[in-house]
């Protein structure tokens, strides 16, 4: 099983396959390992920029990964922000960089299998995973009681006419969809590089990851698919819902079709 609790570091720390560890580490720490651990020069400038987009880089002993942690904004609860996560998986040990605050990732270092590397890195990803699952469950609920809302405009009285309530400002609802899209778009560009990174690791042509844990990893990789799926069909039930308010708001008021 993996150690947490003693871990021996030396230049040679990824290359060794006495024992197994995990290293969890604060972005800040990061620069005083190298001196220690000997990564690859493209690997550490990678880890050092914390403008990374999810990526996969296999060297000759090493897995280097870079992927994001979604959150919501300390600043604005309706604000996602990602934070990079660099992770390094050797032949016996695994070390993960995080670019926030680590409490930031309990819910993912609590679910780390530590039977072995590799299933440690599978836990992890899926934890990542079902954090970007309820993220977008948190936008398809706000969607659908947006709709609601937009449907209640307008009455229907019992001649088929429609009732005239008092004035709202569509603009607030235009608004609430823009917000709505863009939080949409914002885990897109995000999730679809991860489902790519997934697929590589699932098809691992540099044959670093044992085959006894390929059905993890095409477990991961129908995941990642689904969730791909997911956005793509909420996003088509914002554009429903701005059809919707579109025309309410022709109904109410005698406008035209905007764009969108």
């Amino acid at each position: 099983t993996i150690d947490q609790s003693s871990v021996v570091i030396n230049r040679s720390f990824f290359d060794n396959e006495d024992e197994m560890h995990l290293i969890i580490s604060p972005i800040s720490d990061f620069p005083a390992l190298k001196d220690i651990i000997e990564f690859p020069i493209k690997a550490y400038l990678e880890t050092i920029d914390a403008n990374q987009f999810p990526n996969v880089e296999f060297y000759d002993s090493l897995l280097f990964l870079v992927v994001n942690n979604i959150i919501h904004s300390d600043h604005d609860e309706d604000t996602l922000q990602a934070r990079e996560i660099d992770l390094f998986l050797g032949k016996s040990n695994v070390m993960i960089v995080y670019h926030g605050d680590l409490r930031e990732l309990d819910y993912a270092v609590k679910r780390i299998d530590k039977t072995s590397i590799y299933k440690a890195l599978y836990s992890f990803l899926d934890a990542l995973l079902d954090n970007n699952k309820r993220i977008i469950g948190e936008i398809e609920q706000r969607a659908l009681a947006l709709e609601d809302q937009v449907l209640r405009i307008i009455q229907i009285d019992d001649n088929g006419k429609p009732n005239r309530p008092s004035y709202q400002n569509p603009d607030t609802y235009m608004d609430q969809l823009v917000k709505l899209r863009k939080e949409l778009q914002f885990l897109k560009a995000y999730i679809e590089p991860t489902q790519d990174i997934i697929e590589i690791l699932e098809a691992d042509d540099a044959d670093l990851i044992p085959e006894t844990y390929d059905k993890y990893f095409l477990k991961l990789s129908l995941k990642a698919d689904r969730m791909t799926i997911y956005i793509n069909n909420l996003r088509d039930t914002i554009s429903q819902v701005r059809e919707s308010w579109q025309a309410q708001v022709d109904m109410r008021f005698n406008k035209n079709p905007k764009p969108f």
